[in-house]
């Protein structure tokens, strides 16, 4: 059940399309209760060494990512690896997770130990900044829609890192905060934005942070990745994106390697009326997101701790979503793009705490957050759902069977519902059976 809660918030676009041929599963000899997904680079000798990218998957998806992101070992000449058992929850679980991948891995591998790269998403990215902050041994990060789980350290990094994030990710302000204070401090860091929202990164975004990363540390003795690293830069530059990204990749490329075309290029960029606009409507709005995004976190914490006096009405959260709503009316991209940061916020915030709140089995307080779920997406299946188990915790039979119907209505799938102890009282109900087979 739990990863039916999360499931909202991992938006699947173009991960179906990830390959997982040729992807191995390798048990830990030491701890076979966890494994890792594997894919080598072509023609892998035992007797070479090979930079590595360990992924950290929200989910414990490892077979997935290694999948979407196979290019880095088929083109670039990386060993993927991806947990299948670093997720959501307990940070504890993850690190043991990531430690017993790590020494299966360096035990049976041929990793070149100069060249140790993690990468995660949300969560994941999380564990991976986690695990930079306390080890050694590690030259880079790739943090994906999110950052890290404690303050942002204020002291040089040893450790690259290059922060990715969606322009309509509820974490697009956090990894712009992150890099800022990272750069003032005189780590190596970047961010990247791509068009979308909360998810791993298309591969094109990804594999030009994985290049950056690396290069950082070879700029002098790698002509052919830094070949490739233009081809993605160009490709790249030639999307549909801001001003202000085309800024960034030029600069993020002059990093590494001199070129007067780019030089010339990012010049032009710096001095149009379109970047200097960009950039001014862009910390507005960054000083009314983290207003926003403050305000909202107080009302989340007056649910939780059941403040009856202060919790907000249903029609205070109608209110938030018409004042959102009416942004729209702008037209422009980077409201549009506001709006859509705001509400997966509000959104994300309300489904993680009720999973979190029905657990502990204060169903009043998930009930209340509930209410902002109904607000926000109505027609998601997921707020059905949740409504079915919250009824069901008072084995009331036709309240469960009635959100169940909704549920399934709006393309909820019956095989879930089929096994979920919280339905365990319909068994033999035969509403119920006819219902979810």
């Amino acid at each position: 059940m739990r990863y039916l809660f999360f499931l909202f918030i991992i938006l699947q676009a173009s991960i179906s399309l990830a390959q997982t041929d040729s992807i191995q599963t390798i048990r830990c000899d030491a701890d076979t209760i966890r494994s890792y997904s594997l894919l080598l680079p072509k023609n892998y000798q035992k007797q070479q060494k090979y930079p590595v990218i360990f992924l950290f998957d929200p989910a414990a998806r490892g077979k997935m990512v290694v999948g979407l992101y196979r290019k880095a070992a088929t083109e670039y000449g990386f060993i993927l690896i991806a947990s299948n058992n670093s997720r959501n929850g307990p940070m504890g679980e993850s690190l043991n997770a990531a430690t017993a991948m790590f020494t299966d891995a360096f035990k049976k591998y041929s990793i070149d130990e100069r060249q140790v790269y993690l990468a995660g998403f949300s969560g994941g990215a999380r564990v991976a900044t986690t695990i930079g902050l306390q080890s050694g041994g590690i030259t880079g990060i790739i943090a994906c829609s999110a950052g890290f789980s404690e303050p942002i350290p204020k002291a040089k990094l040893p450790w690259t890192l290059a922060a990715i994030a969606g322009n309509q990710d509820f974490n697009y302000v956090e990894l712009q905060q992150v890099v800022q204070t990272l750069q003032s401090s005189g780590s190596v860091s970047a961010l990247q934005m791509f068009a979308g929202p909360h998810r791993w990164p298309p591969v094109d975004v990804f594999m030009s942070a994985l290049l950056w990363s690396l290069l950082q540390h070879q700029k002098q003795s790698n002509e052919d990745k830094i070949v490739q690293y233009r081809a993605l830069i160009d490709g790249l530059i030639g999307q549909n994106i801001s001003v202000a990204t085309k800024a960034n990749l030029y600069r993020q490329y002059l990093s590494i390697k001199q070129d007067a075309d780019y030089a010339e290029k990012l010049k032009a960029l710096e001095t149009s009326a379109g970047y200097r606009d960009e950039l001014a409507q862009e910390k507005q709005l960054m000083i009314k997101e983290n207003a926003c995004q403050q305000k909202i976190a107080e009302a989340f914490q007056q649910i939780i701790t059941a403040n009856t006096t202060a919790i907000k009405t249903k029609g205070w959260w109608k209110n938030e979503l018409a004042s959102l709503n009416k942004m729209l009316l702008s037209h422009l991209p980077a409201d549009s793009n506001y709006v859509a940061r705001q509400k997966a916020f509000i959104i994300a915030n309300a489904a993680e705490s009720f999973g979190n709140y029905y657990s502990a089995k204060r169903y009043d307080t998930a009930a209340e957050l509930l209410t902002v779920s109904e607000v926000f997406e109505p027609e998601n299946p997921l707020v059905y759902y949740r409504h079915a188990l919250l009824v069901a915790a008072d084995k009331d039979e036709s309240g469960t069977l009635y959100y169940l119907k909704q549920a399934i209505s709006h393309n909820f799938s019956k095989q879930p519902l089929r096994t979920e102890p919280a339905f365990g009282f319909l068994r033999d109900n035969k509403k119920f059976q006819s219902l979810v087979y």
